[in-house]
């Protein structure tokens, strides 16, 4: 057989059988694919803080007061008809809590504190209150975000509802409005935090503990 006849036999290799036209198209189709990846990789939105820093990740809280150190008792208000102690009895935090004594010797005896820092950023009040009585009590709350002692309708007011035994009293920050309604609290220049009764008929005593903001909801102590 002449060389002429072998050529003409010639197989082609079996590696690359596309034709020209046929590997360009192939990869152009491949380069768009990796471009459209590309592309969506870039756009699409970031993971939620929840999933980048876990389920725990943005929960934040801040102790306001503890009752753990006797320099916390200079940020209470004092007044005729209330005395404070720290204790160690019905302590939810740490070693002590603060037994609040209300005497019906004036109006308005309670528990009182001015508040220097900012609210901003939180979601939650909370505060522990542990009843010894055998009976519910009904406190009152008020809440200023106006210093000099602004009038009713201008502050937040409240009764709440304290079971005997322990308690944890909870203020969703976000709710907090005038009594009259018409503008919320502005957590930025919170500047009084009061629970107090009305007349009470005899001495009354509660424990005080761990008054914390929080960005999440408390668990009952």
């Amino acid at each position: 057989m002449t060389t002429k006849e072998l050529k003409r036999l010639h197989i082609p290799n079996q590696r690359n059988p596309d034709k020209p036209g046929v590997t360009v198209l192939r990869r152009f189709m491949t380069i768009n694919l990796v471009l459209l990846l590309l592309t969506i990789l870039i756009l699409a939105p970031p993971a939620p803080a929840s999933d980048q820093k876990g389920a725990r990740g943005n929960r934040q809280k801040n102790v306001l007061m503890d009752f753990e150190n006797d320099e916390q008792l200079d940020e209470l208000s004092w007044k005729c008809g209330t005395t404070y102690e720290r204790v160690k009895e019905h302590a939810s935090s740490g070693q002590y809590s603060l037994k609040i004594e209300m005497y019906p010797a004036v109006t308005w005896p309670g528990f009182g504190k001015g508040i220097k820092k900012s609210w901003a950023g939180y979601n939650y009040l909370s505060i522990n209150i542990f009843n010894p009585a055998a009976e519910s009590i009904r406190l009152s709350y008020r809440i200023d975000d106006r210093r000099n002692s602004p009038p009713y309708a201008d502050r937040a007011n409240g009764r709440i509802l304290i079971n005997p035994g322990p308690n944890t009293i909870t203020f969703n920050l976000q709710e907090l409005k005038t009594s009259d309604g018409k503008r919320p609290l502005n957590l930025n220049r919170i500047c009084s935090f009061l629970l107090f009764l009305h007349e009470p008929e005899e001495k009354i005593t509660l424990f005080l503990d761990d008054l914390t903001l929080s960005t999440f909801p408390p668990e009952s102590k």
